[in-house]
């Protein structure tokens, strides 16, 4: 499997993990402009492409305390991400790979680990 995936390239953020976390912690007028401007175009069959199912999914995250795309910006490919709390600009980060290795055992192991490299992240920009 290859994945598509190269430093500096710009993606939507309704169809990544990370965009999803970042926008989750947006105001909704914030979000609702982004989109204004960048659509919400697919992606994939699986990225979000209705506004209504963007605010469940980032009402989702907010719960849950991480994001999920699910094959929603390249087929085959599952990703896991967390905010970085407190940080002075936005940012996220994440793991990425074949679906098929990306199970619930390894979120459930992976996100705890973000979630610290995360504050980790926090602290040290704070710093």
């Amino acid at each position: 499997m290859r994945v598509f995936t190269e430093v500096g390239r710009r993606v939507n953020l309704h169809s990544t993990g990370v965009g999803k976390v970042i926008l989750a912690n947006l105001p909704e007028s914030e979000v609702r402009a982004i989109v204004g401007r960048a659509g919400l175009d697919a992606q994939t069959v699986h990225t979000i492409t209705e506004l209504s199912g963007l605010f469940a999914e980032l009402e989702t995250i907010r719960a849950r305390g991480y994001g999920v795309d699910e094959e929603e910006q390249e087929l085959g490919v599952r990703c896991f991400a967390v905010a970085i709390p407190q940080a002075p600009v936005s940012g996220a980060i994440s793991v990425s790979g074949p679906k098929d290795r990306m199970t619930d055992e390894v979120r459930d192991r992976a996100v705890p680990l973000l979630q610290a490299a995360a504050e980790l992240v926090a602290t040290e920009l704070m710093a």
